[in-house]
């Protein structure tokens, strides 16, 4: 198989490296038979609504006038942990671009134009969702056993744990679920995800 590639990827903390994907995905490019033409980049949590993704955008622009035949990413997550439906929006955009999709972490899955493929994705996604589901759950048992030992749960605006915040936000968590979970006011949550905003994105 011969033709052009674009790599995307995406980490959703400033301690994670976008370089930590790069080496495999131009591998797998490169064992395909592909030429990568593309990189795109960005630090942004994939579970906002509506959020700035605008190296994502740039892709789904990019393959709709035909600048690459294959997206390659490292899994997934990397696109979306809102669940099946606004997985299959972007597999649908990639359909429509004559786009097809590889992921390194599932090499199985190599076909989306297929019914197959979007079955296996769309059944991904839902796992994803579960997994992040799962964990906010641990978290909250957690801090019900803090409180539950005479823990104080609430905590003054210096010690709020955004990287706590980070990782509920990246697990598709809302504003006022992080709140309940993590005993803060609403608009603390909301405050230190707007400072997220302006600092992750590129």
């Amino acid at each position: 198989m011969t033709g052009r590639a674009a790599l995307y990827v995406r980490v959703s903390t400033e301690d994670q490296h976008l370089s930590n994907q790069l080496p495999d995905l131009e591998a797998m490019a490169k064992a395909r038979g592909f030429v990568v033409v593309k990189t795109y980049s960005e630090k942004a949590s994939a579970w906002v609504k509506g959020g700035k993704r605008p190296a994502l955008d740039q892709c789904l622009l990019d393959a709709h006038q035909g600048r690459f035949d294959v997206l390659i990413i490292w899994a997934l997550d990397r696109l979306t942990r809102q669940g099946p439906r606004v997985a299959l929006a972007t597999f649908d955009r990639l359909i429509d671009a004559k786009v097809d999709l590889l992921i390194y972490t599932q090499p199985f899955i190599s076909d989306i134009s297929g019914p197959m493929g979007e079955a296996i994705k769309c059944i991904l996604a839902a796992i994803d969702e579960y997994e992040s589901d799962q964990k906010s759950e641990r978290v909250k048992a957690g801090m019900n056993r803090a409180a539950a030992a005479g823990q104080h749960l609430g905590r003054p605006r210096a010690h709020v744990d955004e990287t706590a915040i980070a990782a509920l936000l990246d697990d598709g968590k809302s504003h006022r679920e992080i709140a309940r979970i993590l005993g803060l006011s609403r608009s603390m949550v909301r405050r230190r995800i707007q400072g997220f905003d302006s600092a992750e994105v590129e």
